[in-house]
C-alpha cells in the first residue's frame, strides 16, 4: 500500500454491536488510498477482538495504535492526532456507517478549500438513522437547527459547535496548530473546529455523507430543540466563561466575553 493520503481516527469503547458494520463501510469506500487508526479505550466487550479480526485481514488498511492516556473519547480523539503523517485527517465514531463515496466527497471538496488557505476543514451533514439503519430519521443539522451558514463568522463557531466531528476532514497543516484540549470545557468536534475558524477556513458540503446511528448508548446524541433545552442551556453561562477564558489564554484571536454571550444567545434562540 502506498503511503495513505487520509488517515482517519477512530476512538473505541465498548462498541462490538456496531463496529463490524463501520468498518465494514470503510472497507468498501470508492476512495482507496486511506488508513484507519484505531485506539480502544479500555472496552469490556469484544470490541478489541474485532479491531484485532480486522487488523488481521487488512494490516496495511487498519493499525490500533496504543496510549496511556484515557479520559474519555475528546482526550482519545486528540491524543491521537500525534499520530496522523498524511496530509489529511478524518474523525470516524465506532457505531455509524458511511456511504461509499464519503471519503472523496469530503477529500475534493477540502482540496477546493485548500487552495484558499492550507489550515482548512470541511464538514458535511448527515443521516439520523435507528439502530438497525433502516429507518430514516432526517437530517442531523436539520433536527438539530444548525445552519451551516453560521461558520461565516468565527465567533459563532466559538459560540457554538456546529459540526460533528464524524462529518469532519481536516488538513496536517491544521493538525499542527492544534493546543491541549480541556476536555471538561471542550469536545473534541468543536475544539479542531474552533482552530480551523481561528487559523483557516471552514467549508460546508451540502450532502449526507453518512448514517448517523441514534441508539440509547450515543455518547452524544441528536436532542430534540425546544424551550427546555434552551432553559438548560442558559443555564450553562458558567462554562461559556470559562471556555472564553480558555480560549483567551490559548489564542491570539480576542474576543469579547459579551461578544461571545450574545452569539451564543442568538444562535440558541435561531434554533427554537
Amino acid at each position: 500500500m502506498d503511503k495513505p493520503e487520509v488517515q482517519i481516527l477512530m476512538s473505541t469503547y465498548n462498541g462490538a454491536a456496531y463496529l463490524r458494520e463501520q468498518l465494514d463501510s470503510l472497507i468498501n469506500q470508492s476512495f482507496t488510498n486511506w488508513q484507519l487508526l484505531i485506539r480502544d479505550d479500555g472496552s469490556k466487550d469484544d470490541t478489541v477482538k474485532i479491531i484485532e479480526q480486522y487488523e488481521s485481514i487488512h494490516p496495511d488498511r487498519i493499525k490500533q495504535v496504543f496510549s496511556a492516556e484515557g479520559g474519555g473519547s475528546s482526550v482519545s480523539f486528540t491524543g491521537m492526532l500525534k499520530f496522523v503523517e498524511s496530509p489529511y485527517c478524518m474523525f470516524c465514531d465506532q457505531d455509524d456507517y458511511w456511504e461509499s463515496n464519503k471519503i472523496e466527497i469530503s477529500l475534493n471538496q477540502l482540496k477546493e478549500l485548500e487552495k484558499e488557505d492550507p489550515m482548512c476543514l470541511v464538514f458535511t451533514d448527515m443521516e439520523v438513522v435507528s439502530d438497525d439503519l433502516k429507518a430514516n430519521l432526517g437530517s442531523f443539522l436539520g433536527l438539530q437547527k444548525l445552519n451551516p451558514s453560521w461558520i461565516k463568522n468565527p465567533n459563532n463557531i466559538l459560540a457554538q459547535s456546529i459540526a460533528a466531528g464524524c462529518t469532519m476532514i481536516f488538513t496536517l497543516d491544521l493538525i499542527k496548530m492544534i493546543k491541549p484540549i480541556n476536555a471538561d470545557l471542550f469536545q473534541h468536534d468543536h475544539w479542531v473546529l474552533i482552530h480551523a475558524a481561528i487559523y483557516g477556513n471552514v467549508g460546508y458540503c451540502d450532502q449526507k455523507t453518512m448514517k448517523y446511528r441514534q441508539h440509547s448508548h450515543n455518547t452524544i446524541g441528536s436532542h430534540t430543540i425546544d424551550w427546555p433545552y434552551f432553559s438548560k442551556k442558559t443555564k450553562e453561562l458558567g462554562t461559556l466563561f470559562q471556555r472564553w477564558k480558555y480560549i483567551k489564554k490559548k489564542f491570539i484571536h480576542k474576543v469579547n466575553i459579551l461578544t461571545l454571550f450574545f452569539a451564543k444567545l442568538r444562535l440558541n434562540l435561531d434554533r427554537l
